[in-house]
């Protein structure tokens, strides 16, 4: 039984992709894992493996759903060390919630529930910038400043089912469905 690794997410405009390519484009790469420009987005619900056959049902339940709900903006508020500075995995684009953005999740969340149950969490909208080698990054003396505020607004028009796949070594998000929001 085929499997494919798939996961609800917004596209980011180019102009804001590059600009966060921008800002990453400092960080020494001994230490960051940086997201490629092509691959940064905002995910709203991580699916994981589903079988083949699932897929149609999946990209038409999220289809139907967006024909119904209404474009809005994201906003965000900085770049951030995850989960914590002392303690930092993961480099972030922060987000702020909306009752847009958990208006979406929510009923992604509700009409994919025959794929994979929401897992019970507080859902912090972001942008995964980059991963680390935790280890390198904490031997660093000075460490470099990574955290800053950055107040960017960015406008949700579209939700994709992406297919996260390894191409050449490489991960890559595919679309396999791009939905206009109303």
């Amino acid at each position: 039984m085929l499997q494919r690794r798939l996961f609800i997410g917004i596209p980011l405009s180019s102009a804001l992709a590059s600009r966060l390519s921008k800002e990453m484009a400092a960080w020494p790469k001994e230490i960051f894992l940086k997201t490629d420009k092509d691959n940064l987005h905002v995910t709203l619900f991580f699916l994981g493996f589903v079988r083949e056959n699932t897929v149609p049902d999946i990209c038409e339940k999220v289809r139907a759903l967006c024909e119904t709900m209404e474009s809005f903006e994201i906003e965000f508020s900085g770049i951030r060390l995850m989960p914590t500075p002392e303690d930092a995995k993961m480099v972030w684009l922060a987000g702020e919630p909306s009752e847009e953005l958990r208006d979406l999740k929510t009923a992604i969340e509700r009409e994919l529930s025959f794929v994979v149950s929401a897992e019970p969490k507080i859902y912090r909208p972001h942008i995964t910038l980059s991963r680390m080698k935790k280890a390198r990054f904490q031997a660093l003396d000075p460490k470099p400043t990574i955290e800053k505020d950055i107040r960017l607004v960015e406008s949700v028009d579209t939700v994709v089912v992406y297919e996260s796949i390894m191409e050449d070594g490489k991960r890559r998000y595919m679309p396999i469905e791009s939905v206009p929001l109303i």
